[in-house]
């Protein structure tokens, strides 16, 4: 049975304002919005905003061969209450996603999800970057490509996947680092923290020397290039001088690199470990910066769960942490709240933006497209817990810290999915529903 319902009391963010009016939903579509009071009556907790449902460009839900720590359900089950419509999952599983054989039986088991998940396929086979995959086996299947945590140093094998990505209008999304140069006891933390703990450690030209590199050959052949989980303020510098020259030349920021720098680090904490490492606080501004001018595009989670016991110390500590559950809370509160950055340019980085670059439909609020959006409570305080986080991994920095802005629902194709009040028989049949 079709049925029409009426949202009100909310802020509304379409095309890029802020409107304080209603919006109504019929079946699976948007059908008007305005004031009209049509079909049933939804009114939002005061301080809500409906925004377009979020996109991440950049998550590991660690299936298939390390499903101990995330799945595609448990991490669709994250995403879905951290307001994300979609999510795109990096191919550094195991095996890894290089061949049709891996890629077909995930994309079945994706299609049963509450959201919708895309895959990146590898750029070379194992990541190794020595074989390049089936580019053209896998270009229909896949959202774009990616060595994800392994630097691309072949530079002829980079420019044609460069080419074959602008051909095909696939996203070939980047990581750059140095460790090919690195002596094996060096850990991915910044020299300053490393130091500290008796460790050897990395500078900021761990980051920029490979990007310095890879950037010269996108202005020399004036070619699309992606940029993974910007970081240092030399990046920055070098992104935008190089936007002035090529305009196709995009990049990410995460948000830990956006609210935490090396100076938060005050523990031998391996929760406090990804790459690239967190900097300093110049390089975090310098981020925060950039993000205002337009100069970084997205906001991606890089969402990478991890066993506690891999968690325990900087010395034997694994790389990563998750964020996709309560990304925008930590936005809000320490960027938005604070001033630093409108909230409609959050909103832009983690909705509207990376929806343009992999070409996905029109996530706008507008009368007739999907009705796909998230419904915000901008007042909502609550911290950080563990027992209530949906991923099957909790390593964060940020456990039992307060937070503003939750999500209080997650609309996906007309299905409202209510996030506030949930008893642990709702998650259940949450899961259920997604099982079925």
């Amino acid at each position: 049975m079709v049925k029409t319902i009426t949202f009100t009391n909310a802020l509304i963010y379409r095309n890029q304002n802020f409107e304080t009016t209603n919006l109504t939903i019929t079946d699976t579509k948007i059908v008007a919005i305005g004031p009209q009071l049509i079909g049933e009556i939804i009114s939002l907790p005061n301080g809500s905003l409906i925004t377009p449902g979020f996109i991440d460009l950049h998550a590991h839900f660690r299936e298939p061969g390390q499903t101990n720590k995330e799945d595609l359900l448990s991490g669709a089950m994250a995403a879905l209450y951290g307001g994300y419509q979609t999510v795109c999952l990096m191919p550094n599983t195991t095996p890894t996603t290089d061949n049709l054989n891996i890629l077909q039986p995930l994309m079945e088991k994706a299609r049963t999800a509450p959201i919708n998940l895309k895959f990146f396929g590898a750029i070379t086979k194992n990541l190794a970057g020595e074989e390049e995959t089936d580019w053209e086996s896998l270009n229909n299947m896949v959202v774009g490509f990616s060595d994800d945590g392994s630097y691309l140093a072949n530079h002829q094998m980079l420019e044609a996947i460069l080419r074959f990505g602008a051909n095909n209008e696939k996203l070939v999304s980047l990581h750059v680092d140095s460790r090919h140069k690195l002596v094996s006891e060096t850990k991915i933390l910044r020299q300053e923290v490393a130091k500290k703990f008796g460790l050897q450690g990395v500078d900021d030209d761990y980051e920029s020397n490979p990007l310095s590199r890879d950037l010269g050959l996108a202005l020399k052949h004036q070619l699309p290039y992606h940029l993974c989980h910007l970081s240092t303020q030399k990046s920055v510098d070098l992104l935008k001088k190089s936007r002035l020259i090529n305009s196709k030349i995009t990049a990410e920021v995460t948000p830990h690199h956006l609210v935490l720098s090396l100076e938060d680090i005050h523990k031998d904490d391996a929760n406090f470990m990804m790459n690239p490492p967190l900097n300093r606080a110049i390089d975090r501004q310098s981020l925060i910066q950039a993000l205002n001018e337009g100069i970084i595009d997205v906001i991606a989670t890089d969402h990478a769960p991890h066993e506690a016991i891999s968690k325990a110390g900087f010395a034997t500590g694994t790389m990563g942490i998750i964020g996709l559950e309560f990304a925008f809370p930590l936005l809000y509160t320490h960027l938005v709240k604070t001033k630093q950055v409108p909230l409609e340019i959050i909103l832009e980085a983690m909705s509207i933006k990376p929806a343009k670059l992999i070409n996905h439909s029109d996530i706008s609020l507008n009368i007739g497209n999907e009705a796909t959006f998230t419904i915000l409570d901008l007042a909502e305080s609550q911290p950080v817990l563990a027992e209530k986080l949906h991923s099957k991994s909790h390593n964060t920095p940020f456990l039992n810290q307060e937070l503003f802005g939750w999500p209080w629902a997650n609309v996906q194709h007309g299905k409202i999915y209510y996030l506030k009040g949930e008893t642990e028989n709702v998650r259940e049949n949450s899961r259920k529903n997604y099982i079925n």
